[in-house]
């Protein structure tokens, strides 16, 4: 790099011009990241302790290719989609739990509400109660 003072050298401009692609690859990888894993999942807990160290972008390229690379695999081998299947079940069953109590305790507008259009199990409900539905 020149000096102070020194004048820019076409070394120096190739070296700065190679650290704002490597910038820019990084900030698309990391709304990436964002975009599909939690803060707290491990991917983005590793992307976040490199990327907030000390070291110069350069040098900690590899490793950050590295946890690129390493969610772009969970998210093509479909282990990713799993988890997100696995949540969207676990809160429909948790809606359709809300709803079972809400009809228990009377509250018949308020099940069908919440219980709309989760399959066979609230069509029965619908049939027997045909003022709820319109």
């Amino acid at each position: 790099m020149g000096s102070l003072g020194g004048s820019i050298q076409h070394a120096d401009y190739d070296k700065r011009h190679k650290e704002r692609e490597a910038r820019a690859w990084a900030t698309e990888a990391e709304a990436a990241l964002a975009a599909i894993f939690s803060e707290r999942h491990p991917n983005r807990r590793s992307w976040d302790k490199i990327i907030t160290s000390d070291e110069h972008i350069g040098e900690i390229m590899e490793e950050l290719i590295g946890v690129f690379e390493g969610a772009a695999n969970q998210v093509c081998s479909g282990r990713i989609g799993s988890l997100i299947d696995a949540i969207r079940v676990e809160s429909e069953t948790e809606l359709l739990d809300q709803a079972d109590q809400l009809l228990v305790d009377g509250f018949n507008a308020a099940a069908m509400v919440i219980g709309g259009g989760y399959g066979d199990r609230w069509r029965c409900f619908g049939d027997a109660s045909p003022g709820l539905l319109s």
